[in-house]
């Protein structure tokens, strides 16, 4: 964002004015509905700013741009997807559009409060977000540790993403300590007075998210490197200082930035805003965090069932027909994970993913196929049985054959990535 205060006057560069107007409009179009979404009943206005992009979208992708094929919109887990693709596209030519509009009637020389008050917005656009995600991190909620079926799975089959949420989610030290630097980097930003210090911690976190979503392909690449790029320009603001304290090793003045609501009535609202908006930021994620910890983070009760298993026995079809050893679609391992998973594992290497519904009383498995795309779902009801401590007998049929399984609980806490922990002494590195 182009540095100013309101205070200054003197005349800017043709260029500099363009820059401001572009930067303008593309952020207002990015960073909507916030702050329309922060007050109570807010969510309203921010889903009907999000809906008529989901109805414009795709008309522009099929007709406009040529994409020949459905563009699906909406949540799903990836900020990366055609959809979004589409709209980056729209937003960069509306706001190109808008500021040869706006520079065609805008003869002004400067604009230091429209650069005053564009700082602020994108300051408390990008340190909301940030303290969003870092106390998602600081309370293992983004990235949680490796589950029975994660543990279970074969480590070349795990996707570059996988691969990153295994070694994130392993270190809980580390989830704190990364995400408590992008909650101190949100939190800096909401001061004026520290927003460079707070932007420069952003920098160099959302750096290293930035190159971690490239490198092990996390479908979050635009959306953090839009991050990455308000950090380095609320930054920029001050570059000419931090090239004489940091290169040049010289004392350079203090920079006054003064308040966009300045003067004895807006400093009496602007305290009071300022507290309503940090409250409600902090109670809101850390009410939500702590909720998210003990229903489905780390602090939740394991599922039933839950937890890896060894097939010492499988039948088929009722003994009819024997599952030799070397039966390549013989089951050889078991995991119930949390969230509802199952995988299923086959001697010839096969993973089978299921999402399950357990029901201890009446002893039913539902199992549910994830389906490739275009397929339908696929529900299979087996039975269950525990005769022994840490014994699980499944019965049921799966795709027209009936199976019987008998599987043996593992111990999870001895497998070398749960037990291995950590060492002050090591007389010889231990890489396995």
């Amino acid at each position: 964002m182009p540095a100013s205060t309101p205070a200054q006057s003197a005349a800017w560069s043709p260029g500099r004015r363009v820059a401001l107007r572009f930067a303008t409009l593309y952020f207002a179009l990015y960073a909507l509905p916030f702050p329309l979404d922060v007050p109570p009943g807010g969510e309203l206005l921010a889903g009907l700013y999000r809906s008529a992009w989901d109805a414009v979208v795709p008309w522009v992708g099929n007709t406009l741009l040529g994409i020949d094929y459905e563009i699906a919109v909406g949540p799903n887990g990836s900020g990366d997807t055609t959809a979004d693709y589409v709209k980056l596209v729209m937003m960069l030519g509306l706001a190109l559009l808008g500021t040869g509009l706006w520079s065609a009637l805008d003869r002004r020389a400067s604009c230091p409060r429209l650069a005053a008050w564009l700082t602020v917005w994108a300051r408390y656009w990008l340190g909301t977000v940030m303290v969003a995600y870092g106390f998602a991190k600081v309370f293992c909620l983004q990235f949680p540790f490796p589950d029975a079926i994660r543990l279970t799975d074969a480590y070349g089959e795990s996707s570059p993403m996988g691969l990153l949420w295994t070694f994130m989610g392993y270190s809980p030290g580390y989830n704190v300590f990364t995400g408590g630097v992008e909650v101190l980097g949100g939190l800096l930003l909401l001061w004026r007075r520290t927003t460079t210090l707070g932007a420069l911690v952003t920098v160099g976190a959302m750096t290293n998210v930035v190159m971690l979503n490239f490198c092990y392909d996390v479908p979050v690449k635009l959306f953090s490197s839009h991050l990455l790029v308000v950090a380095s320009l609320l930054a920029a603001q001050d570059a000419k200082r931090l090239l004489g304290v940091l290169v040049l090793g010289r004392a350079v003045p203090a920079r006054e930035v003064s308040p966009v609501l300045d003067g004895p009535r807006s400093r009496r609202l602007r305290r009071p805003l300022k507290v309503l908006f940090l409250g409600l930021l902090l109670l809101t994620h850390v009410g939500m965090s702590m909720q998210a910890w003990s229903s489905y983070g780390p602090g939740a009760p394991p599922p039933p069932l839950y937890g890896a298993y060894e097939v010492s026995e499988h039948e088929r079809d009722g003994g009819e027909a024997p599952v030799l050893q070397t039966d390549e679609s013989r089951w050889v391992q078991l995991a119930f994970g949390r969230w509802g998973r199952v995988r299923v594992h086959t001697l010839g290497g096969e993973a089978r993913s299921y999402m399950a519904e357990i029901d201890e009383e009446a002893g039913t498995l539902v199992l549910t196929s994830r389906p490739a795309a275009g397929e339908d779902l696929t529900t299979h009801v087996l039975t269950f049985e525990r005769p022994e401590e840490g014994t699980l007998v499944i019965a049921g049929t799966i795709d027209g054959v009936r199976h019987r399984v008998v599987l043996q609980r593992r111990d999870e806490e001895q497998m070398l990535l749960v037990r291995r922990g950590f060492h002050w002494i090591n007389e010889l590195p231990h890489n396995r």
